[in-house]
């Protein structure tokens, strides 16, 4: 009987101590604040675009209208954090040949309405920018933007105030590729090339 006795008494001296100390401290000021900065970033609004190739062409009694030989896609990149729009224009340089000595008259290009995609985490999906829909396509009747031979740029695409942030890829690509128009007359035998300008404001008007 002591020896049992004499057991749990050196059980609970073991467990003694350890209850004392567990001590907490209260601090009177439970309201703690927590800091992160986000910096501008001076590049935020930025575009990357791939290049337009069109397929040989016969010269032919009616204007020449087709579509690109190769998916073409436009990159618009805003990590700004200001979120205030934005706007892309393209412009359109004259088809001129490699001497530069023959010029493709009245030649005009067409973006058609596609679907905008993201790889962006978060809202970003959910606000996307807004592919313009002004003009009718040469083939097949669809809506976007022409674009013509001119000093002026035109508008494709824009992003209001809170859209467009992330990473967007307007992609030209299987039945919504960009087109080309030719007229019929006057045009000579030749290899032509056209600058394309793109242009983005951080803007949408």
């Amino acid at each position: 009987m002591k020896k049992s006795v004499f057991f749990v008494l050196m059980s609970c001296s073991f467990f003694i101590p350890f209850r004392e100390s567990e001590c907490v401290t209260l601090d009177e000021d439970k309201n703690k604040v927590t800091t992160f900065q986000l910096t501008e970033n001076s590049d935020g609004l930025s575009m990357t675009a791939d290049n337009l190739y069109f397929a040989d062409q016969w010269i032919r009694p009616y204007d020449i209208k087709v579509k690109a030989e190769n998916d073409m896609r436009v990159r618009v990149t805003e990590v700004s954090g200001k979120r205030t729009g934005w706007k892309l224009k393209v412009q359109l340089d004259s088809f001129k040949d490699e001497k530069n000595t023959k010029e493709m008259r009245g030649a005009q290009l067409f973006f058609p309405v596609v679907t905008p995609t993201t790889t962006t985490t978060g809202q970003a999906s959910s606000k996307p920018p807004v592919i313009c829909d002004d003009d009718i396509s040469f083939v097949s009747g669809m809506k976007g933007t022409a674009v013509t031979v001119s000093s002026a740029s035109e508008k494709v695409a824009y992003a209001q105030e809170g859209t467009g942030y992330g990473e967007w890829v307007i992609p030209y690509e299987n039945d919504e590729k960009i087109q080309l128009k030719i007229p019929a007359i006057g045009q000579e035998v030749g290899e032509y090339v056209a600058e394309l300008t793109y242009i983005i404001e951080d803007s949408p008007n």
